[in-house]
């Protein structure tokens, strides 16, 4: 078992702007990343480096590597999360978002990861 201390991000910005940087590899490299599915699977798909160009990113194949996890929610774990917020607050979450938020408030190893969002 890895002593890597457990991250999940929360949010597709947070992981598109660690590759716009260059720090995505360190941060696999200093923890466990846990991502959701929606993010992983539709959200973050590319993002645009310093000249503008194009760059694809690929969250499949890190979690194929090891390198990451990916993590789903069910509909049900999602609709009791969504029944904590308000309406005003569960119309600026994206569902990326709301699986993850999900992912925290029902993980039993809540009380030992880390978190990141753009948005909090």
């Amino acid at each position: 078992m890895s002593t890597k201390p457990l991250l999940v991000l929360l949010d597709a910005d947070v992981i598109i702007e660690l590759h716009k940087v260059g720090a995505w590899d360190g941060v696999l490299t200093a923890y466990n990343v846990e991502v959701s599915e929606i993010i992983a699977r539709q959200e973050v798909q590319f993002y645009y480096d310093s000249t503008g160009k194009r760059i694809a990113t690929n969250l499949e194949a890190d979690e194929k590597a090891g390198r990451i996890q990916i993590f789903s929610a069910t509909a049900v774990e999602i609709s009791d999360t969504l029944d904590i917020f308000d309406q005003k607050m569960r119309d600026g979450l994206h569902t990326g978002e709301i699986e993850a938020i999900t992912i925290l408030r029902t993980s039993s190893e809540s009380h030992e990861l880390h978190f990141c969002s753009g948005d909090m």
